[in-house]
């Protein structure tokens, strides 16, 4: 897939954390696998929006349905990688650090109220 550009690809790598869009492995074994969403010929474009990485020619055959002569339209939710893995556990980690840092701030706030009283 040579028309698509070098900047779109690093793009691409770089929303999917570098995972391959389909079993998550790392794309460094084969990173010139892509894949257009809506292929070109039926209006796609090179944006980064309609490429999808993937690790080997295999997946990207299996997306064509066993034939790149399949004409095949996908969308971002069929890729458990697209957006680079499971975005609900990021935010309920982030959630859960948030929680911690907010107690640490509710303990020091409390640590200073105790020490103000016992001044006055």
């Amino acid at each position: 897939m040579g028309d698509v550009s070098d900047q779109v690809k690093i793009e691409v790598m770089l929303r999917q954390h570098g995972k391959c869009a389909i079993c998550g492995e790392p794309l460094e074994e084969n990173p010139d696998e892509f894949h257009h969403l809506l292929p070109k010929h039926l209006g796609g474009d090179d944006s980064v929006e309609n490429i999808v990485g993937l690790c080997d020619r295999d997946e990207h055959l299996y997306v064509h349905g066993g034939d790149f002569r399949n004409n095949v339209e996908t969308e971002p939710d069929i890729y458990p990688y697209f957006y680079g893995g499971d975005t609900e556990k990021d935010r309920v980690e982030l959630d859960s650090f948030d929680e911690v840092e907010k107690t640490s701030d509710d303990e020091i706030s409390s640590e200073a109220s105790d020490e103000e009283e016992q001044l006055v």
